[in-house]
C-alpha cells in the first residue's frame, strides 16, 4: 500500500467539507420550490433521532434535510423548533412549505 492512512482529524475535516457541499447543493435545489416536510422519529441503540425529509415536485424523490438527535422526549415545542431550524437553515420561506408528521398525536396542530 503506497498511500498512508489519513488521520482521524483529516477524515473529520473531509466529512465536514462533504456535508457543507451537500447542504449548498440542497439549498440550490430547494430555492423557490414548494416543498412538503415529513417528520419522523427513529431509535437506534437507545438514541432517539428525528428525521426531516423534504419532498419536492416529484413525490418519489426525497431529500434528508436534517437528522436531529433528541436529547429529551419529543413534544410539540421540540418538533416545532426542529422544523423552524430546518426552514431557516435551508432558506425556505414558510409560504413554500406544507407539513406532515408521522409522530401523531403530539404534532397534529402545529401550524
Amino acid at each position: 500500500m503506497d498511500h498512508p492512512i489519513p488521520s482521524e482529524s483529516s477524515c473529520r475535516n473531509k466529512i465536514d467539507e462533504l456535508a457543507t457541499e451537500k447542504k449548498v447543493r440542497l439549498k440550490s435545489i430547494l430555492h423557490q420550490k414548494a416543498i412538503f416536510l415529513v417528520v419522523d422519529e427513529a431509535e437506534v441503540a437507545s438514541q432517539k433521532f428525528m428525521h426531516v425529509l423534504g419532498e419536492m415536485d416529484h413525490p418519489t424523490k426525497t431529500y434528508m434535510l436534517d437528522c436531529v438527535i433528541l436529547e429529551k422526549s419529543r413534544n410539540q415545542q421540540t418538533v416545532t423548533t426542529v422544523i423552524d431550524d430546518v426552514l431557516k437553515d435551508m432558506h425556505i420561506e414558510r409560504p413554500n412549505f406544507s407539513f406532515y408528521s408521522a409522530m401523531r398525536p403530539h404534532t397534529e396542530n402545529f401550524f
